[in-house]
């Protein structure tokens, strides 16, 4: 399906890995006794819009972006994919996104949710260099483009554990998200 129909396969790719680190996380890493249906639905279209479909393109854009001497080698193609990822798409197009839409879906109101961006903007940003910037770099360096979505997601689902198991632990880590948390980061 990644092969034949790439954007199908990787927006349901993005939608069952990005349900089941919810699921994980509300049920196994924060430990709540019930299910939260809307807050899993809101990561879940997230995931399976933006993960599965909108990375897909905005990946295969960085090709276009990039002169030809940055992705020349593995290793330089992965360092320039993925400082164009964390430096550019990650703050300034992706956050901003995840914390209007998801704010949105969990009915928490336009202001609101803009007010939680300005609030934790630069401690998600800078949380998610620690992670995410290592990861693509091997992502975008070793990865074949059909797996890239698959493999981002499925370190989605790792990150989302790991803040799971801080917030548990009553750790300063600032979540990638807004509250509830945690969600997915690219």
């Amino acid at each position: 399906l990644l092969e034949q129909r790439p954007v199908l396969g990787n927006a349901a790719t993005a939608g069952v890995l990005g349900f089941a680190g919810d699921f994980a996380c509300q049920r196994w890493f924060e430990g709540s006794p019930g299910f939260d249906a809307t807050r899993s639905w809101a990561m879940t279209s997230f995931c399976t819009g933006y993960h599965g479909v909108a990375c897909y393109f905005i990946y295969g854009m960085y090709d276009l972006l990039l002169p030809a001497a940055a992705v020349a080698t593995k290793l330089r193609c992965g360092v320039s994919k993925a400082l164009v990822d964390n430096v550019l798409h990650l703050p300034f197009l992706y956050t901003p996104f995840f914390y209007i839409y998801v704010g949105l879906a969990q009915n928490e109101g336009l202001v609101a949710s803009v007010q939680t961006l300005r609030r934790e903007w630069w401690g998600t940003v800078a949380s998610c260099f620690a992670f995410w910037i290592p990861f693509d770099v091997m992502m975008f360096g070793v990865m074949p483009a059909r797996y890239r979505i698959a493999v981002m997601s499925t370190g989605c689902l790792v990150w989302n554990a790991y803040l799971s198991v801080c917030s548990q632990a009553g750790s300063k880590v600032e979540p990638s998200v807004p509250v509830p948390a945690p969600a997915p980061a690219p």
